[in-house]
């Protein structure tokens, strides 16, 4: 797959703008989870149970917006490879609602019901059925970090991808973002420099 060009528009861009993302389709085992369906435990990598994997909904609004308050002005930076202050008018509300068709997103809850209790990472992907490419993009608080949900969320992300016929996921990712290039090399990932960005990188996994 051919380097994408830096300067060109991508749903991700669209929605750091506050603008709606434009229509972009069993080597790791996941949940058999799919948008709407029911929450699963999401285990520690010790096999405890304290949080759920589950699609996003409506209700989960206010969760999300706490979330985004509590992130570091650097997990802020590694999720939209720039800074912000809080998420544009509109978007939180837009985020907790995809489609489905065009876009997918998953949770790290602790409450397996949409609108209880917090949320604690999100996987979202939005599907390209004309390339079979899916970009996707992962984040994890850092309170949570180091217990595979990240992990579950790239494997969850992959399993829908496949299931969409997917043929690639891919993302921009900044270069000092070292736990997420490492969980994509583990997961087949490869990566490559972005002409005239060099604090970014763009990896792809093929499916």
């Amino acid at each position: 797959m051919p380097i994408l060009d830096s300067n060109a528009s991508s749903p991700l861009d669209a929605l750091r703008h506050g603008r709606p993302p434009a229509p972009a389709a069993q080597r790791y085992a996941a949940p058999e989870l799919a948008p709407g369906g029911d929450a699963v435990p999401a285990l520690t990598r010790a096999g405890q149970h304290a949080l759920w994997l589950r699609s996003i909904h409506a209700p989960d609004q206010p969760a999300l917006e706490r979330l985004f308050a509590r992130l570091t002005p650097t997990e802020i930076r590694r999720r939209f490879l720039h800074s912000l202050r809080e998420l544009p008018p509109g978007v939180p509300q837009r985020l907790c609602a995809p489609d489905g068709e065009i876009e997918q997103a998953w949770v790290i809850a602790s409450a397996a019901q949409p609108g209880h209790g917090e949320l604690h990472g999100v996987g979202r992907m939005f599907l390209d059925a004309a390339s079979a490419c899916a970009e996707f993009a992962l984040l994890v608080e850092r309170a949570e970090a180091g217990q595979g949900y990240g992990r579950l969320l790239l494997q969850t992300l992959m399993h829908a991808a496949r299931h969409a016929d997917m043929r690639e996921l891919w993302s921009y990712v900044a270069h000092d973002n070292a736990a997420m290039l490492h969980l994509a090399r583990a997961h087949g990932g490869e990566l490559a420099r972005v002409p005239g960005d060099p604090g970014v990188v763009r990896v792809h996994i093929p499916l």
